[in-house]
């Protein structure tokens, strides 16, 4: 499988693997085919499980990231309300209507200060409340920043095992054309790392939910005869960003194009993107636009 982003580098894995094992039994017992520093099969499997390991990891820290960037939006609306209703009640005051909401918890009490009576917004909110609501949007922005900060570690952890396993793909290629004729099969079949040039086909349009117990990917068939699969790629949260998305499914031309799954849903509430690829069988693809699912 051609590299086309993360979600392509263990596919590629597992096209090496199966290839490398064809090329020790052509090449007989005893005499399996090392690259330089005498790294053999084992070591790519060995790479492909942090590498698989890692993905999880930035999917774990995706999930994080979600959760808490999901409550900061919805404590900012809490907070906006209620500058909203504090903005009001100063309506031609000649205080500046772009107040800042610490702006306002010091003039609030001030206006408590100097009329020596608490000041409640409607529902009997106190100024204790706003102080409470403040706090607890301080709370959330700095746990979104220590996820920010996770996620961007697991991410440089995954591209490092990613560097590595591109870095194996090429010399196990220049490696096997080494020993076998450029007209062998075990050449032909060799693992392709880069998209040839060529017409990308038509994206298909897709749409997701939640039903049951899982989330049910669907889409429309593309009309291209050279169609070879659809890959289904999601990760957690509602913005999609192609560096972390990973395989989720994988349908052949002709199935039922669907997929279920959980990927990133285990828990109440969590949210989901997905993207359905179109896969030539020249390596050409195109995806999607993004579809998103939360967890009932």
């Amino acid at each position: 499988m051609p590299l086309n982003g993360p979600a392509s580098f263990l596919p590629l894995a597992d096209e090496l693997l199966v290839h490398w094992a064809a090329v020790d039994a052509a090449r007989g017992d005893g005499n399996p085919l090392l690259l330089v520093g005498r790294i053999g099969r084992s070591t790519l499997l060995e790479l492909r499980e942090k590498l698989e390991v890692t993905q999880a990891a930035v999917a774990r820290a995706r999930a994080s990231r979600s959760l808490e960037a999901h409550d900061l939006e919805a404590q900012d609306k809490v907070v906006a309300r209620r500058m909203n209703q504090f903005r009001q009640y100063l309506h031609g005051s000649g205080v500046d209507p772009k107040i800042s909401p610490e702006e306002a918890r010091v003039l609030w009490q001030k206006l408590e200060t100097e009329s020596g009576e608490a000041f409640c917004l409607p529902t009997e909110y106190t100024r204790l409340d706003f102080i409470t609501d403040l706090s607890a949007r301080r709370l959330m922005a700095s746990a979104l920043a220590k996820a920010e900060k996770a996620l961007a570690s697991s991410r440089g952890r995954r591209d490092e095992y990613q560097d590595q396993l591109h870095g194996f793909a090429e010399m196990y290629r220049d490696r096997v054309r080494e020993f076998f004729p450029v007209d062998h099969e075990l050449v032909k079949s060799l693992p392709v790392l880069t998209v040839p040039k060529g017409q990308a086909p038509a994206p298909v349009d897709a749409d997701c939910s939640w039903e049951g117990d899982c989330a049910r990917v669907w889409w429309t068939p593309s009309a291209d005869p050279a169609v070879a699969h659809y890959d289904v790629r999601g990760m957690a949260g509602a913005d999609y960003e192609m560096e972390d998305e990973r395989l989720v499914g994988r349908v052949t031309a002709g199935s039922t194009c669907q997929v279920e799954t959980i990927s990133d849903l285990d828990e109440p509430e969590a949210r989901a993107s997905f993207r359905v690829y179109v896969v030539l069988r020249s390596g050409q693809e195109k995806g999607s636009r993004p579809v998103t699912v939360s967890r009932a």
